[in-house]
């Protein structure tokens, strides 16, 4: 018979520990957020996003939360950083895992919204 796989649904969240301004593109380049996240906001990246771009200033300070395994930081620098393309195999090919805190993140992650 055949074999029916299912797809992994990943939970993908953005995170700061100091203030910094993100711009998430879609595919087609059209800008679908933009803000500045405050230190300890999470923002939810839904899977919808998943093939968009990640604009950040201050990258050094952002973290991807990619299945409740901490990410990053996104750039070591503090140069803006454009074109990071918001994709979990992306992410997990090409940031570090980073211990933080659990108990910082959990307080953090209180504060989640969606996008």
């Amino acid at each position: 018979g055949n074999l029916v796989t299912n797809k992994v649904k990943n939970s993908l969240n953005i995170f700061a520990i100091k203030p910094s301004w993100i711009r998430i593109n879609d595919k087609g380049s059209k800008v679908v957020f933009e803000k500045i996240l405050q230190a300890g906001e999470v923002l939810e990246i839904k899977d919808n996003r998943f093939s968009g771009n990640l604009r950040a200033g201050n990258a050094r300070d952002l973290f991807f939360l990619l299945n409740g395994v901490t990410y990053g930081p996104v750039s070591d620098s503090r140069k803006v950083i454009k074109n990071f393309t918001i994709n979990p195999q992306n992410i997990f090919r090409s940031l570090q895992i980073t211990d933080l805190k659990d108990g910082y993140l959990n307080s953090l992650l209180n504060k989640k919204r969606s996008l």
